[in-house]
């Protein structure tokens, strides 16, 4: 998914600096954002809000394991602005590491979320 204001560009955020990423969890070299639904969503009004152009990744253990034999899947997921933990064992991976507040953030729940942000928020969403 690729979330791009349809506005101008803005400052980032208070005093016009960026905010700091968002934190991951190392599982087998994929950065696993330590997201829920709810803070997923916060940040991505976020983006639209400042004008950042971020593209989120969604995945789960097929998408780990796959980035082990393709490295350019692996740099994708690195670089995303965020990838969400798509499946309990992301979630049980983020708790081991010691960071309890990590929820699932399943795909089609995060597009339905996206796609209910108000007409007043101009957003372009692709997949």
């Amino acid at each position: 998914m690729t979330v791009e204001p349809s506005g101008p560009p803005t400052a980032g955020g208070p005093g016009g600096q960026e905010a700091a990423p968002i934190d991951r969890v190392d599982v087998l070299g994929v950065g696993i954002s330590c997201v829920t639904l709810g803070s997923a969503v916060a940040e991505l009004a976020r983006w639209i809000g400042t004008g950042a152009r971020h593209y989120v990744c969604v995945t789960g253990v097929h998408g780990v394991m796959e980035s082990q034999r393709d490295a350019e899947l692996l740099a994708i997921h690195n670089r995303s602005g965020m990838t969400t933990p798509d499946g309990m064992p992301m979630v049980w991976a983020c708790h081991r590491a010691g960071v309890p507040q990590v929820s699932r953030v399943y795909g089609p729940d995060l597009m339905l979320a996206v796609c209910e942000f108000p007409p007043s928020v101009a957003v372009t969403v692709t997949l």
